[in-house]
């Protein structure tokens, strides 16, 4: 049987060959097509129609992961699945769940290409976004010991919800279809302030609570894993409150430009 981490690797070559299919197929579609997208993870025009079919390609399958990461998260979260193995410390950071394990599976093999994908488009290549993949893809490696698999229905999926909306944005983007993007990006902004702004920090005390017991009662399995838990901890949650920062900024200029417009 193949091993998790090989099982990554497979999906990481799968996701590339969808994108060259679908890429392909929208080939017909975009023509000469050219985009004036301001991305969300950057700025400048896309120029380039072949560049525009790969950009709808990439946020079309990261729309389809953050969907299945989201579905299977959040109905594991609420539905008892994840309660079932959270009883006690050690469950919660020992106890194997098949659906957590396929989970990281899927978001390694994603995370890989993801991360591959983010380098080679101008508009995403930025620090925050290179380090939160390749951290994400490290941590669903790692969880493959099994490891925390109670908190992957959180963290691979509940928390994945507000990025559909946010893949979304960006095909309507492309698309040039402005009104139904702004309506995406109000619900991605309502998603990301509730699951990763007010309900995260939560989830994170729980986690670091469970991470300080386990280190001194020598029970860990792995002090190296345990201290970039932790610092992938401390590095994500930043991440989360930057985004809520930006969040919040456009949420203001927003506000004002309709009284702006009032008055």
């Amino acid at each position: 049987m193949t091993q998790p981490p090989l099982q990554g690797l497979q999906c990481a070559g799968a996701f590339a060959a969808l994108h060259v299919v679908l890429s392909l197929a929208f080939k017909g579609v975009y023509g000469e097509k050219r985009s004036h997208l301001t991305a969300m993870g950057g700025t400048g025009a896309v120029k380039d129609p072949a560049k525009v079919r790969d950009m709808v390609a990439f946020n079309l399958i990261t729309a389809g992961f953050q969907f299945y990461c989201a579905w299977f998260g959040t109905v594991g979260w609420y539905d008892g699945t994840a309660d079932a193995i959270g009883g006690s410390t050690k469950e919660r950071l020992y106890s194997h769940s098949q659906i957590a394990e396929t989970m990281c599976v899927v978001a390694l093999g994603f995370e890989i290409y993801n991360t591959c994908m983010v380098l080679f488009f101008t508009e995403y290549r930025n620090a925050p976004f290179i380090g939160h993949h390749t951290v994400t893809g490290t941590l669903a490696y790692l969880c493959m010991h099994p490891f925390a698999h109670y908190f992957c229905f959180f963290y691979f999926g509940l928390a994945s919800i507000s990025s559909v909306p946010l893949a979304l944005v960006e095909i309507a983007e492309l698309n040039g279809r402005s009104a139904i993007a702004e309506a995406l990006k109000s619900i991605f902004a309502v998603l990301f302030l509730a699951f990763r702004t007010a309900y995260w920090p939560f989830v994170c005390y729980v986690f670091w609570g469970d991470m300080l017991s386990v280190l001194s009662d020598g029970t860990c399995h792995s002090h190296a894993t345990a201290y970039i838990f932790l610092g992938a901890q401390v590095f994500l949650t930043g991440l989360q409150w930057l985004w809520t920062g930006k969040i919040i900024s456009g949420i203001q200029e927003m506000a004002q430009g309709k009284v702006a417009k009032k008055n």
